[in-house]
């Protein structure tokens, strides 16, 4: 599948980039190194780093363990949507080495940096929706998050049942076995990292069962220290999950296929993303600013490599710019709109002749 080609950008194509360019041009801001991103990726650091201090060190009671531990995971989950987001994108700064160190912070966090970026950065924004090509609606056989995906009799029930199992998805990025096994011993037709991203990755790993667990357990019974992991971690899951689905399996959105000969897509490259993305609530500046902006998901998946900070400036110009050229520009006013137009598509998936609303 990564040979899938898109049709050659046509004016609207021009125009929408152009506008982008004009907007910097004229505000004089720049679209990376931002002093409020800077801002945000300390304040992240820090509420993080105060959070770990008050659950490990200060911790009596059940009752502060719980919300120590709440107040943790909230902390570890800006990170993932704030820091490391624009990091593995390119987007934080125009210096690599702080792209670098900000998208290491995922490893920190129990991720992978390397995998993110060759699975996430390349796997899923350049082919997004589509069947066999985007990773991340692939959900083995729990879920069917595509009309060619194949239908089983319980995905009837998975608008029921998949909410919980989102709150599992971080415990399989921290005990992802086979990442371990691909950092060691890549196949051929995947990723091939180099010495130093296999020190990293296994670095990483080391830092994060050694904040996660080992010392913990230093001041806490062991299966209180389990507990609080795993209440945390399914609870960040969830947010993060739901976040993400948010934005591409839809009744509003579309899930494209490439021509089995040629693995052409008709559309061009932008206008597929504005076919397969939908964003939510973007007017709720808090949630913008706690989100790293990926409620804006349209303006995320056509400008990658600019800060999210500028997003909801930019959402107008690529609004507009829809309007003129006749482009369907898909958004959810509300947060609870969003998920109940997930909800309809995770029920219609889950019949089996059933395809969402394009």
């Amino acid at each position: 599948m990564n040979k899938i080609t898109f049709a050659k950008a046509t004016t609207f194509s021009e125009e929408l980039q152009k506008n982008v360019e004009e907007y910097f041009k004229t505000t004089g801001e720049k679209k990376r190194d931002n002093p409020l991103m800077f801002f945000k990726a300390a304040l992240m650091f820090a509420w993080c780093g105060a959070a770990y201090y008050l659950l490990i060190f200060t911790t009596n009671t059940w009752v502060e363990a719980i919300g120590y531990t709440l107040f943790l995971s909230f902390a570890v989950l800006g990170i993932g949507l704030n820091v490391q987001h624009d990091g593995n994108h390119g987007a934080f700064s125009k210096r690599k080495w702080v792209n670098y160190i900000m998208g290491y912070s995922l490893d920190i966090i129990g991720g992978s940096s390397f995998f993110w970026r060759k699975k996430h950065n390349i796997a899923h924004h350049t082919y997004t929706n589509i069947q066999g090509a985007d990773d991340d609606i692939d959900l083995g056989i729990f879920a069917r998050m595509a009309p060619e995906q194949p239908w089983r009799r319980f995905h009837r029930f998975q608008h029921i049942y998949l909410w919980f199992l989102y709150g599992l998805m971080f415990f399989r990025w921290h005990f992802d076995f086979e990442a371990f096994r691909k950092s060691l011993f890549p196949p051929k037709d995947g990723p091939q990292p180099g010495t130093w991203d296999r020190i990293t990755f296994l670095g990483g790993k080391i830092i994060f069962f050694n904040l996660a667990f080992i010392i913990p357990m230093l001041y806490h019974p062991w299966w209180g220290v389990l507990v609080c992991y795993a209440f945390g971690i399914f609870s960040i899951s969830a947010v993060t999950a739901i976040v993400f689905s948010l934005a591409h399996t839809m009744d509003e959105t579309e899930f494209p296929l490439p021509n089995p000969q040629t693995l052409h897509i008709p559309s061009e490259w932008m206008k597929h993303q504005l076919q397969t993305t939908v964003n939510f609530s973007p007017n709720n500046p808090l949630l913008t600013f706690y989100l790293g902006g990926l409620n804006y998901q349209v303006e995320h998946h056509l400008f990658t490599r600019i800060s999210h900070i500028h997003y909801p400036k930019l959402a107008p110009i690529v609004q507009e710019t829809c309007k003129k050229f006749g482009i369907h520009y898909r958004v959810n006013t509300t947060l609870w709109g969003a998920i109940q137009s997930h909800y309809q598509f995770l029920k219609k998936m889950g019949q089996p002749h059933m395809q969402p609303i394009a």
